[in-house]
């Protein structure tokens, strides 16, 4: 019989005033957070920070769940009563977390722990853990997608004048990208945490990009061959598009039709076993990890 698959998401978890320790630590020792009727967790936490075989990793199941009153009935009594269902579980997400991508790989579950729901309940998550030391700073967890330069590209490609570039990118640890390394250095000396940008034209040919060739040349693999100055604002796309932030396109198609295209939209995934053992799910994700890295030749 065939085992069933599902889809797993590619994310990196950018932190702020937060150690990748502190971070794992955080998932280790998770809040209980309330979203309107349900509560959320996360549960069956496998702690592979010393795992020397498969290299570290931290496991768990980001977890759903709800007091609920069902009704029953006494057949002594010939009655219906209601008794009360404490902490029911709804649905639950396996995850994997590898800290030498900041790489979060997870399952989508339908109608319930869908791909944009789960980066927003795991950073509050993080964010609300009892167990952070640093109650003086702000500390913040974002959950940024992983483009698949593929589909992007192929969005993008309908676009035939680019009209607004939007960015709101952080600074990566450990990888980066040769391709937007100057603005991770200009991050570092600038001390900043965040950088967003907005950059509009009002002129008929739209804005002077050369952001469609570079995600061409990098998704062919022919980043080596690109003899292009890449700047700051293009730069900033590429930075969201590799899972350290988020980024738009805006702009018209050939028909002077409006066209929107977010770097979340065109998220890289894979199918999976929806109940995988948590070791076969970490040697999955790991390799598509690496796979994102070989293909965009990034560097530590």
């Amino acid at each position: 019989m065939r085992t069933r698959k599902s889809r797993y998401f590619l994310s990196r978890v950018v932190k702020i005033n937060l150690t990748q320790e502190d971070l794992m630590d955080a998932i280790c020792n998770p809040a209980i957070i309330k979203v309107r009727n349900h509560k959320w967790t996360i549960t069956n936490i496998i702690d592979g920070r010393g795992d020397e075989k498969i290299g570290p990793f931290i496991y768990g199941n980001l977890t759903k769940y709800i007091d609920e009153s069902v009704s029953i009935v006494n057949e002594n009594q010939h009655e219906l009563n209601q008794l009360l269902i404490s902490d029911r579980a709804k649905a639950s997400s396996p995850f994997v977390y590898i800290p030498e991508f900041s790489g979060l790989c997870f399952l989508h579950v339908f109608n319930e722990i869908q791909s944009d729901v789960f980066p927003r309940r795991f950073k509050k998550i993080i964010e609300d853990s009892r167990n952070l030391k640093f109650h003086d700073l702000l500390i913040q967890c974002e959950v940024d997608a992983i483009s698949d330069y593929s589909k992007f590209i192929k969005k993008l490609s309908k676009i035939k004048k680019i009209f607004e570039i939007n960015a709101k990118v952080s600074p990566p640890n450990p990888l980066f990208s040769p391709l937007w390394a100057p603005l991770k250095e200009f991050l570092k000396d600038r001390r900043a945490s965040t950088l967003k940008i907005n950059e509009e034209s009002e002129d008929k040919n739209g804005l002077n990009t050369d952001l469609k060739k570079i995600i061409e040349h990098v998704n062919e693999n022919k980043i080596k061959d690109l003899n292009i100055n890449v700047r700051l604002t293009d730069a900033a796309i590429l930075m969201a598009a590799d899972g350290y932030g988020k980024g738009e396109v805006i702009g018209e198609d050939i028909n002077q039709e409006y066209i929107e295209i977010k770097t979340e939209d065109s998220q890289k995934s894979f199918l999976f076993d929806k109940n995988p053992l948590p070791e076969n799910l970490v040697l999955r994700a790991r390799s598509e990890f690496e796979k994102i890295s070989i293909e965009r030749e990034m560097e530590h």
